[in-house]
C-alpha cells in the first residue's frame, strides 16, 4: 500500500512539474513583444502539410490565456489531489 501510494505521489509530482512548466513558458510567450502563431497541419490521404499564421495579438493573447486558465484549473486539482494522499 504504501509502495502505492509513493508511484502516485512521485507521478503527480511529475505531472505537476510538467504543468508548472508549461505554464511558465505561457506566461513568457503572454509577455512576449512579438506574438505569431504558426499552426501545421496534414490533410487527406496524401497527407499534404498545410499551414495557418495568426499574427492578430489580440487573438493570440485571448488564446494564451485561455490555456493559462485551463492549466492553472490543472494543477490546482493536481495538487488536491497530491495533498490528499
Amino acid at each position: 500500500m504504501e509502495l502505492q501510494k509513493f508511484e502516485k505521489a512521485k507521478e503527480l509530482k511529475e505531472h505537476i512539474d510538467k504543468v508548472e512548466n508549461k505554464k511558465r513558458k505561457l506566461e513568457s510567450a503572454l509577455k512576449s513583444c512579438s506574438l505569431n502563431v504558426n499552426a501545421v497541419y496534414r490533410v487527406g490521404a496524401h497527407a499534404r502539410i498545410e499551414e495557418v499564421h495568426i499574427n492578430d495579438r489580440t487573438l493570440i493573447k485571448e488564446m494564451l490565456k485561455k490555456e493559462l486558465e485551463n492549466i492553472n484549473k490543472e494543477l490546482l486539482e493536481t495538487k488536491e489531489e497530491f495533498e490528499n494522499l
